[in-house]
């Protein structure tokens, strides 16, 4: 197997990590599964790119987070692996790399009282008596925010205007606009994910419409 495969250690409570993950995936819209036995967080199916997969696993305050690409033949026909090397698919790989990073540092934040937490999120010489079975106090943290999806859906959304003379290029960045946008959605920035989201969904009709007359000109 060629994966990309760190090992980070973190010392954290079990929950804070789980907690950290589960809500940077969703967000990212990775989807959790098994997959070949492997329990994963999955994006995409093979229909505008390899679909993406990471692995995280934390034992004994350390985390090991692997990560790799499948060659997609068909959408939901895979094969093989790639690691997040080497030139094909280099712009996956890197996008891929940068949000592997981006969960590490949020997983390295600091969290308040740390210093009297082991890793499995128990406090250190925890001795029964009534103070301490009152519940705990929820600790607040540093969540992934997807602005930059949000920016992204906005731009590739104005620049699917294009389609109005080039309807590739319309239905192309309206499309990428799309899944850059339903990413920004719960982020800070909704609202111009919103907006990217609806341009991009008339520029693809209009494309569509306009790639069709085109056509249908020429054959006349």
């Amino acid at each position: 197997m060629a994966r990309y495969t760190t090992n980070i250690v973190l010392n954290k409570p079990d929950d804070f990590v789980n907690f950290i993950i589960k809500d940077f995936m969703n967000k990212e819209g990775f989807k959790y599964k098994v997959y070949n036995g492997e329990n994963v967080w999955q994006y995409g199916n093979g229909w505008l790119a390899s679909p993406q997969f990471i692995k995280t696993t934390y034992v004994n305050g350390t985390i090991t987070i692997e990560a790799w690409l499948k060659f997609a033949w068909l959408p939901g026909v895979y094969s093989g692996e790639m690691d997040l090397t080497g030139f094909t698919g280099a712009l996956i790989k890197n996008a891929l790399k940068e949000k592997i990073n981006s969960l590490i540092n949020l997983l390295q934040q600091s969290l308040p009282n740390e210093a009297g937490l082991n890793h499995q999120g128990t406090e250190v010489n925890d001795i029964p008596n009534r103070q301490n079975t009152r519940p705990r106090e929820p600790i607040p943290v540093k969540t992934h925010d997807t602005t930059s999806n949000a920016k992204f859906g906005l731009i590739f959304g104005l620049i699917s205007l294009l389609g109005l003379i080039f309807p590739l290029l319309g239905v192309l960045f309206g499309s990428l606009s799309i899944v850059y946008a339903r990413r920004g959605l719960n982020s800070s920035k909704s609202g111009m994910a919103t907006a990217g989201m609806i341009i991009a969904i008339i520029m693809i009709i209009i494309s569509v419409l306009l790639w069709f007359l085109n056509i249908l000109s020429n054959i006349l």
